[in-house]
């Protein structure tokens, strides 16, 4: 009898993945039309934390003051298509296939086409005034992410000596925003989004926890690294020469994909992270409709420390019956939906500082 019921509930189930499949291509097809999805310009900069915002000499005259760095960070890669956004969007920054940060002090790197973030001009030259003006349109596709997104990002850490070193890595996201007129071509300005303001904020809220970022390493001494969910900060440990350091990105295509452990570009170690995570915090993830009470999280929302047991029944009370399912991957979809609405462009900053002393 038990066994019947689990059957009956893995094709109500299956049956419902298939409607949401629908529904998802079709919200893709929504996101499409408003805004490029959502990243048009991904970009990184890598900069020592303790440079409050470390740019070059500004119109002010000002010079910046840095303090000399145990290590310098490089990465190359072409030039991407969008590059002039990272000047528009701050001047302090600055472009170029390949670059070193000289005292670790920053650096910049534009995705390529092997990162599926396809930032690059496919096209003969560079692209016209009118070539990047259809590419920006609200109904252009050819570039930027949508949800079942996932790539990684890889850049060098040089140590200045043998000693080893430990760096503490933190990636921010920042979010910005633009207009368009009444034909869907940009025309506004690209401004960063305010936390402030209440519109930015939930976007930007959704995005932290659609695109999250993850790294690899060896959590059991067993010779094989596993990838990890990065909620803050993560080290690199005993660096005695050029490293290599990897982060990945994933944007989940369903809810449901994180309920049953099977994001694609995750491994196993992370889809559990993930979920567990999600169950932690479920406002970051899902929108609320008009007949919500403030306490619709409350049922599904457990602690950090909660067993794989509870984990499993918070699964089943979203899952089962159908219908509950619909709900709350409906807002999971209205959650990517706001995102595609709202945020026009990303910029990834990585920073990294020396962790202790060596």
């Amino acid at each position: 009898m038990e066994e019947m019921k689990k059957n009956d509930h893995d094709v109500s189930v299956a049956v419902e993945d298939e409607k949401e499949e629908n529904k998802k291509d079709l919200l893709k097809i929504i996101k499409t039309g408003l805004t490029l999805l959502v990243c048009i310009i991904i970009a990184i900069l890598a900069a020592i934390a303790w440079f409050s915002m470390n740019k070059e000499t500004g119109a002010s005259g000002m010079e910046v003051k840095t303090v000399a760095s145990p290590f310098e960070l490089r990465t190359s890669g072409s030039a991407g298509l969008y590059d002039n956004y990272i000047t528009t969007i701050d001047s302090g920054y600055s472009t170029g296939s390949e670059t070193g940060g000289s005292n670790g002090q920053k650096i910049i790197w534009q995705l390529t086409a092997q990162n599926q973030m396809e930032n690059l001009w496919n096209g003969e030259g560079t692209p016209t005034a009118e070539e990047m003006r259809k590419i920006q349109k609200l109904e252009s596709d050819a570039y930027g992410l949508s949800p079942g997104a996932y790539g990684q990002l890889t850049f060098t850490i040089v140590p200045k000596n043998d000693a080893g070193l430990t760096a503490k890595i933190k990636p921010q996201v920042t979010c910005y925003k633009t207009t368009y007129d009444s034909d869907g071509y940009q025309s506004g300005t690209i401004t960063a989004m305010d936390e402030e303001n209440a519109d930015d904020a939930e976007a930007m809220k959704f995005l932290s926890g659609h695109i999250r970022f993850y790294y690899k390493y060896d959590s059991n001494d067993d010779g094989v690294d596993e990838m990890h969910l990065i909620t803050d900060t993560f080290s690199v440990e005993d660096i005695t020469r050029d490293t290599n350091v990897t982060i990945y990105w994933v944007w989940p295509n369903r809810l449901n994909n994180i309920l049953e452990l099977n994001v694609e570009g995750l491994d196993s170690t992370a889809n559990t992270e993930l979920r567990k995570y999600f169950f932690t915090n479920p406002s970051i993830f899902l929108a609320t409709t008009s007949s919500d009470s403030s306490t619709v999280f409350d049922s599904i929302t457990l602690g950090s420390n909660a067993t794989d047991e509870q984990i499993t029944a918070a699964v089943s009370s979203i899952t089962s019956p159908a219908s509950t399912y619909s709900g709350w991957s409906g807002r999971y979809n209205s959650a990517d939906q706001t995102i595609g609405d709202k945020v026009g462009y990303i910029m990834l900053e990585v920073q990294v500082e020396p962790d202790g002393t060596n």
